[in-house]
This record gives structure tokens, sequence and C-alpha cells, in this order.
């Protein structure tokens, strides 16, 4: 499961993915995480015009976290556990200090890109803190609104679930150079959870349309 941050992959997989398996290894052991490249349910009659399992692509893996239980999220297989330097030079949608909201998953994209930004998909869960969505969403990215430029924010909806939603976009300066940021920000319950995505801004719009895509397999089953 990925837990609290940290990552090791799926023993059941560790012959398919040894590369990535020996790349974590070097990595000092941190709590239980999977990202399991297990095939995705299959599709069955449904009433509703989409069903959950169309959405997601063959080849994609399934994220899961014991730190947001019956939470689950898929991914393209370039999306893998980055190592503690990588993670340490990323951008984080979420102040490392803010201890109000957890760290439920960081990994790091390993498409080629010719920028030295990395791609990253980060996803963080709080509980619900305020008398709506926005409300929230003013509080929690306060600070980042003021920082960086909000070139968007708009209603996300999604396909299969009912989930109140926005996906804010925002420029940001960071080590010298310019990254894109997409923030998703979702209610589900007594819960509220970030899915936030890192790239060089160059690539933020080329990348939208998958990230929306990847935000889309987001769901909460318990």
């Amino acid at each position: 499961m990925l837990a609290g941050g940290l990552w090791w992959l799926n023993s059941i997989v560790a012959s398919t993915y040894a590369g990535l398996n020996a790349q974590i290894a070097a990595v000092t052991p941190l709590p239980t995480a999977t990202l399991t490249p297990t095939a995705a349910p299959t599709a069955t009659a449904s009433p509703t015009p989409i069903a959950y399992e169309s959405l997601i692509p063959a080849g994609w893996l399934q994220a899961e976290s014991d730190a947001a239980p019956g939470m689950e999220v898929w991914l393209p297989n370039s999306f893998v556990v980055p190592l503690e330097s990588e993670r340490d030079a990323s951008y984080k949608i979420v102040d490392p200090a803010d201890e109000s909201a957890q760290s439920v998953v960081f990994l790091r994209d390993t498409a080629p890109s010719a920028y030295f930004i990395f791609t990253t998909f980060q996803l963080y869960t709080r509980p619900v803190f305020a008398s709506g969505l926005d409300k929230m969403i003013d509080a929690q990215f306060a600070d980042l609104m003021k920082n960086g430029i909000l070139l968007e924010r708009r209603t996300f909806a999604f396909q299969t679930e009912d989930y109140p939603a926005r996906r804010l976009t925002f420029e940001v300066s960071f080590n010298g150079s310019e990254a894109g940021l997409a923030i998703y920000a979702i209610q589900v319950g007594t819960d509220v959870f970030y899915l936030g995505f890192t790239a060089p801004f160059n690539e933020l719009y080329q990348r939208l349309p998958e990230f929306d895509s990847i935000a889309w397999t987001f769901r909460v089953t318990k």
C-alpha cells in the first residue's frame, strides 16, 4: 500500500518490474506501498452511460494507500516511485510543513522530456474543514494563489462519480524555471482529496487531457 508518501512495489510483480525494484532498493526503506500493475476490472453491464472500467486504458497501474482506505486511482506505467533525491527536488503542491494534509501518493513520470523539472503526481487528503469545497480551496492554497499565477479555476466533472470537484491550473517559478501545476480538489463525504500534477510549464497544456484522464479514475469505494 502507498502510505505517508513512502513506497515499495508489490512482490507479485517483482519479476516484471525488476529494474524499478532495483531502483527502489537503493532508497531507505519506507512504510508499505504498492503500485499494482493488475488488469483493470472487467466491465460489466451497468445502468450508467459510462462504466468505470472503461476509463482505465490497458497497461495503467493502480495506486492504493492504507492512508486512504478504499481510494484508488490509475496511472500510466511511466509513473514510478521516485528516488528520495528526486522527490526532494520536486515541487510540492502542499507545503511539507503543513501537517493538516496527509501525503498519500507521490510518483514521478519517467516519460521523456526536454526540460529539467520533474513531472509528478501527488495525492493528499485531509478531513473537511470548511463549509464548502471552494472555501477549503481558498484556505488550502492561499499562499499558492498569492505567489503563483492562477491560470484557471473551474468545475471538474467526473464521468462516473458525483463528487464535488474543481480543477485549478497555475504557473509558478521553481528553481529558476517555470512549472505548471494542475490541482484537482475533490470532496468525498467528510474528506477532501487533492490530486496534483507538476510539469514543465511548456508541457502543461499538452498534458492536461492525460491529467484529466487520470483524475477521472479516482474514486473511493469504502
